[in-house]
């Protein structure tokens, strides 16, 4: 994925991938050392096991892909929550293009009630019982729900000291309660099936906390380990190898919850791009196409948020001031709360 404009870290990675990371690459360098005779060259047998190793692991991914059946998206019913907008619509539009049932769940419409293969349904997932008559009716006109992306999320920055109980809980009720509410209400059917994937979006906020995001950041945190539950659920409980369950981990996604974001530092914008909404959509259909379970990191040096713990208290304060990650947050304030917080 090579997101954001300009030159960023991700069309780095994109380089090392395709050189670094290619069997074919590395045996050409293996190849010239050799024909050089440079027998002797300390870099000579490392990369010539460095290359077997990408050649095996070439191999195995190529028998990994042709032993799986190719999905029939016409069979699919795949619900999104969050639908309505963003790279939840994006999500829809091409699931639906692919030939699936698609289904849109959200506290408001989505951009068109005329779309092909696309139902849209109103509901508050803030209420589980809402959740629970909605699931009921969905069963009773498209039948079993056979892949579940739980997209929705909100988030209400506030200081800690002046957060409230009720902004809190809807954080959580719609970031993490209502995922919890859509699992319990369709992975009963997947297994009865056994057949079914269910998408968790996730974020990279969830590694680590940011001023005025303590409820989106730690919902986020709360989701990821709800993930990795449903995930040893499905591999020890259920023993299901057919229902799977995927994690994405995005960092900046242009999408209108975010639309309000502040300016970010121009160290950040190249380590962590803002990524197009239908870009991510993309990225999460080629996950449903490989038919396995997985975590996947937008964009690649996203993947460093996994160290964040590890990370001295100096250094995450380094990266706060280095992201603007202050900002970021108090942005998405409105104006007149924005002015209250000036420091």
């Amino acid at each position: 994925m090579i997101s954001g404009e300009g030159f960023n870290a991700e069309h780095v990675f994109l380089v090392l991938r395709h050189t670094l990371g290619s069997w074919v690459f590395t045996s050409v360098l293996y190849a010239s050392l050799r024909v050089a005779g440079w027998y002797t060259s300390p870099v000579y047998k490392p990369l010539m096991a460095y290359t077997a190793l990408l050649v095996v692991h070439s191999a195995w991914k190529r028998y990994q892909r042709k032993k799986v059946k190719p999905l029939d998206y016409s069979e699919e019913v795949v619900l999104i929550t969050g639908g309505s907008g963003g790279m939840g619509w994006s999500l829809a539009q091409i699931l639906a293009m692919q030939g699936a049932d698609v289904i849109t769940l959200d506290h408001r419409e989505a951009p068109s009630r005329h779309e092909r293969n696309i139902s849209s349904y109103l509901c508050d997932l803030t209420d589980s019982s809402q959740i629970e008559q909605i699931s009921q009716r969905i069963r009773k006109k498209h039948g079993a729900v056979t892949i579940l992306i739980n997209n929705a999320a909100i988030t209400k920055p506030a200081l800690l000291t002046e957060v409230t109980e009720e902004g809190l809980l809807r954080e959580f009720k719609v970031n993490v309660i209502a995922p919890s509410m859509m699992i319990r209400a369709f992975l009963p059917d997947m297994l009865h099936a056994n057949h079914g994937h269910i998408i968790t979006i996730g974020s990279v906020l969830g590694a680590t906390g940011f001023a005025y995001g303590a409820g989106y950041c730690s919902s986020k945190a709360a989701l990821s380990r709800l993930h990795e539950s449903l995930s040893q659920e499905l591999q020890h409980i259920h023993t299901t190898s057919k229902v799977h369950a995927s994690y994405i981990i995005p960092a900046h996604i242009n999408t209108p919850m975010f639309s309000q974001i502040g300016q970010a530092s121009p160290l950040a914008t190249f380590f962590l791009p803002m990524a197009q909404s239908f870009e991510v959509a993309r990225d999460v259909v080629r996950v449903i196409d490989a038919q396995n379970s997985t975590t996947l990191y937008l964009p690649t040096m996203s993947r460093f948020s996994l160290l964040y713990p590890l990370f001295p208290t100096w250094l995450l304060n380094v990266f706060h001031w280095a992201s603007n990650s202050t900002l970021a947050f108090k942005s998405m304030m409105p104006p007149e709360d924005q002015k209250a917080h000036t420091q």
